[in-house]
């Protein structure tokens, strides 16, 4: 069975062409064949939307890369304040002394008037 290479590109198109449904069978329905079709013209418009998409993906990237740069171009710099040695602590209060009882007969509350004594 010699065959020229030409012969079997042929008869490997018209297999795989009844593969998705094209030729002349009469047991295919045309539900089959609609299928077949749109089959085929979604792998088609697949391979056409992949390049377009990377290309576009690519555009963007590279505006996206140079609006960046731009960006970092006209950013001024800022002294970092976090690395400066750390500020002494405020001062502390002095201790407050605990008033015993005499010390606090001494004080008037603050919201009535002070007692007068007789011997002033």
């Amino acid at each position: 069975m010699s065959s020229t290479p030409q012969h079997r590109a042929e008869l490997f198109v018209m297999m795989q062409l009844r593969r998705l449904s094209f030729g002349h069978n009469l047991l295919r329905r045309r539900v089959d064949r609609i299928e077949a079709a749109f089959l085929l013209v979604a792998i088609a418009v697949a391979l056409l939307v992949i390049p377009a998409a990377a290309a576009l993906g690519t555009t963007l990237h590279d505006r996206a890369e140079q609006s960046a740069t731009e960006e970092r171009a006209s950013v001024h710099q800022v002294r970092d304040l976090r690395r400066l040695p750390p500020r002494p602590p405020p001062p502390r209060p002095p201790p407050r002394r605990r008033m015993g009882p005499r010390m606090a007969q001494n004080i008037a509350p603050l919201d009535r008037p002070p007692i007068l004594t007789s011997a002033e």
